[in-house]
C-alpha cells in the first residue's frame, strides 16, 4: 500500500549510496593518480635557467639599474657582491645600540669619517646617541634606510672598499631627500669609488653617470 511504497522510496537513497560512493571515489582517484602522474612528468623535465644578468660597473662612476620589478635590477647586483664591496640590502637590519653603532659598529669609531658617511646619507635628523631597538621603533622607515646607507659608506670610507652596491637606498626618501643623496653619491663616485645602486626614483637616474635598463 502507500504507507510500504513510501517507507522503499525514502530508503532506497540510503540503500544505494555505498554504490553511489564507490563510483565517485572511483573517479576521484583515478583524477589523482592522473594528476601526481603528470607532477612526476614534470619533475623530471630539465628546465635551462635563464642566464644570469651580468653588468660591468664603470669604477669611479655613479651607476643606476633601472628596469620594472623581477626583471632582474638585485640579482644582477648581487652578483657583483664580493670583499672588496659594500653592500646595502634592499630592506637592511638595525642592531639594538646607538645610531653610531649601527652605521660604525661596535669597536673604535673615527669621527671625521663617521660624520662624512651621515652627509652622504642626508642623515641630519637623528642623533647618534639615540637608542634604536631590533624591531626599529625609534626610527621612520626613512630614517632607518638612511642609516643602513650611512653604514655602507662608512664601510667604503673606512675597510677600503671602493665599490658601493646599493640596492633602492632611496625608497622610502622624499623628493628632496633622494635628491640630496644622489647629488652625494655622485660626488662619492667621483672621488674614485665605483657606486652602482638599484633604483626607481629619478633622482638618482637623473644624476647619475650611467643608467642601464635591465630586462627581462
Amino acid at each position: 500500500d502507500f504507507r510500504v511504497g513510501l517507507f522503499v522510496l525514502l530508503l532506497a537513497p540510503d540503500a544505494y549510496l555505498p554504490l553511489r560512493m564507490i563510483g565517485a571515489n572511483f573517479h576521484a582517484s583515478t583524477d589523482g593518480v592522473a594528476a601526481i602522474q603528470k607532477t612526476f612528468d614534470l619533475m623530471e623535465q630539465r628546465f635551462e635557467a635563464p642566464a644570469p644578468i651580468r653588468i660591468s660597473p664603470a669604477p669611479g662612476k655613479f651607476t643606476v639599474l633601472v628596469g620594472e620589478s623581477g626583471a632582474g635590477k638585485s640579482t644582477a647586483l648581487e652578483a657583483l657582491d664580493g670583499a672588496e664591496a659594500a653592500w646595502m640590502p634592499q630592506s637592511p637590519m638595525l642592531l639594538p645600540g646607538t645610531i653610531a653603532q649601527n652605521i660604525a659598529g661596535f669597536g673604535q669609531i673615527e669621527p671625521a669619517l663617521l660624520a662624512e658617511a651621515m652627509r652622504c646619507a642626508s642623515l641630519d635628523d637623528v642623533d647618534l646617541n639615540q637608542t634604536v631597538s631590533d624591531l626599529n621603533q625609534a626610527l621612520s622607515g626613512g630614517q632607518a634606510q638612511r642609516v643602513a646607507l650611512a653604514r655602507a659608506v662608512y664601510r667604503g670610507l673606512t675597510h677600503g672598499a671602493k665599490m658601493l652596491l646599493l640596492d633602492e637606498p632611496v625608497s622610502a626618501q622624499d623628493k628632496k631627500r633622494a635628491a640630496a643623496i644622489g647629488k652625494n653619491l655622485k660626488h662619492l663616485a667621483a672621488r674614485g669609488f665605483t657606486v652602482v645602486a638599484v633604483s626607481h626614483q629619478d633622482a638618482l637616474s637623473k644624476v647619475a653617470d650611467r643608467v642601464i635598463e635591465v630586462k627581462r
